[in-house]
This record gives structure tokens, sequence and C-alpha cells, in this order.
């Protein structure tokens, strides 16, 4: 079992209050989504959510007790096989969640969407930002996730792979259970739940980030601080099949100077070598800096 590093003590330790806040609103969210959009159209999206709008058609039993008791044997199971530091990193969820499914179960004839697009639509939006902001705060979903942890580290399947198969099975359950329409639902809804938290887990792109390897470099590092005001990181580099020595530039612009600069670069060398990266967060208290590295 991996034991917690000093650092990540004490990073899971720091600012407490802000992590479970965020991570209970977070939670009210994907509690609302599941109420409202998932279990009145039976998307069965994967994952825990999925997995209990499965068993409370097939057991007719209060959608709040299925989830609590699905977590709860996640949670055993994550403390049998993957260790005590990976359980409590999802004990709150396991015990929090169950009660915000119970205590929003009311919203589900409150708020009645007219179609299935709507509602596959929200609880993408919905779910999406609930998935990001746990992740954000450095908690994880738990849940039938930990079934791809436990392949993965018995199996040495990828927990990419593993989470696909997890979840293809449980949509395609869902399938044979109320028809594969409700398949192309599903498929929204995971869609545009991986776009919302990616984006605010990474943030949405405000910057890129040019690596350029040219000869005309001091050309185009001269029109990067004189024109565009920008300060650049030269690098030495060896290309490994050639062996030749050559400078590569790095630096960080605002995404709507892209145009200019990548147009700039191809005019002053139409043979550079450019890479474009997107850059979603600039660390540093001086970002004006420039560093020359022999």
């Amino acid at each position: 079992m991996k034991k917690s590093t000093p650092i990540l003590s004490r990073i899971f330790s720091s600012n407490i209050v802000y992590r479970y806040t965020f991570v209970t609103l977070a939670l009210i969210i994907s509690a609302i989504s599941y109420n409202v959009f998932l279990k009145p159209f039976s998307i069965v999206t994967g994952g825990t959510n999925g997995l209990a709008v499965l068993l409370e058609y097939f057991l007719n039993i209060n959608s709040a007790l299925i989830i609590f008791l699905l977590y709860f044997i996640f949670l055993i199971l994550s403390f049998l096989f993957l260790g005590k530091e990976e359980t409590i990193a999802t004990a709150y969820i396991t015990f929090i969640y169950p009660l915000l499914v119970y205590f929003t179960e009311d919203l589900t004839y409150i708020i009645k969407p007219d179609n299935y697009l709507l509602a596959a639509f929200f609880a993408g939006v919905l779910s999406g930002v609930a998935n990001g902001v746990i992740f954000k705060v450095g908690f994880n979903t738990g849940g039938v996730g930990v079934l791809s942890k436990i392949i993965f580290k018995y199996l040495k399947i990828p927990i990419s792979t593993a989470n696909f198969l997890v979840n293809c099975t449980i949509v395609l359950a869902g399938a044979f259970s109320f028809g594969f329409a409700v398949v192309l639902y599903a498929v929204v809804v995971l869609v545009i739940n991986r776009i919302i938290s990616e984006k605010i887990l990474v943030g949405i792109s405000a910057s890129k980030a040019f690596y350029i390897i040219s000869d005309k470099y001091l050309e185009i590092s001269a029109f990067l601080t004189d024109y565009l005001k920008h300060d650049v990181t030269i690098f030495d580099t060896i290309g490994k099949y050639t062996n030749n020595k050559n400078k590569m530039l790095m630096v960080v612009i605002p995404t709507e100077e892209y145009y200019v600069l990548k147009e700039s670069i191809l005019e002053i060398d139409s043979k550079a070598f450019v890479f474009i990266a997107d850059s979603y967060e600039v660390l540093g208290e001086d970002r004006s800096i420039s560093t020359y590295l022999e």
C-alpha cells in the first residue's frame, strides 16, 4: 500500500473547509442531476448513478438507499483491495451523497423537462460541473470507479480501458432494459460531461505556449520582445536523429495573439519547426523575466 508523502499530506490537510465546501456543493449538483434528469428518463450513463437507475428499475427500492448500498459495498472493496489511503478519499462521498439524493428527491416532481434531449443535455452539464469540481479540489468519485482501479491493480489493464469496459457493461444493460434508443441519450450525457468536467478541471485555455526551433531564432526572439512585448526563454537542444545542435524558443502568449505570432514566425523562417500547445495555467510571481539557458 502506498503511503502519503509529506507533500501530499500537507496538500490534503490544508484548505479543508474550502475543499469540503466545494465537494459538498458538487454532490448537491450531482444529486439534482440524478433526480431531475437521469432517473425520470431512465438514462443509464454508466458509473454509480447509471447502475442505481438500473437497479431501482428491477428492485423497486428507494434510489437513495440503492446508492448508499452501492457506495458502501465499493468502499469495503476499496479498503480490502486498494488500501486505507485510497479508501479515505471516497469515504465522505459514500455517506453524504446518498443523503443529498434523498433530500433532493422531491425535485423529480417539481422540475419536469419536456423531452429526452433536454434531459440528456442538462444531465451532462450538471454532472460535468459536479465531476470537475470534485476532481478540482482533490477528491475522487469512488463508487463504480473502484472496480476499475481494482482491475488495474490486479489484472494490469489500464484504468481508462477498465473504466470503458465497466461503464459499457452498465450502459448495455440499460439498453436491454430500457431500449437501445436510450443509449444515444446516454452518449450525449457522457460527451457533455467529459467536456465540461475537463474545462473545469484545467480551465479554458486563455494562452498558447509556442516552442520554436529555427536558425533565425534571434530574429524571432527580437520580434517577440520588440513587437509583441513578450520575453522568451531560449534553450540549447540536440536532435537525437541528426545530432544537430539548435536553439529552441519558448514563449507563452494570450490566445488572441496566436495568429499574429504563428504567421510572423513563418514569415521570418518558413522552415521553422513550431509546436503549439494550450496553456491552461501560468504560475510564478514574475512572468516577464527572460531566461537564457546555456
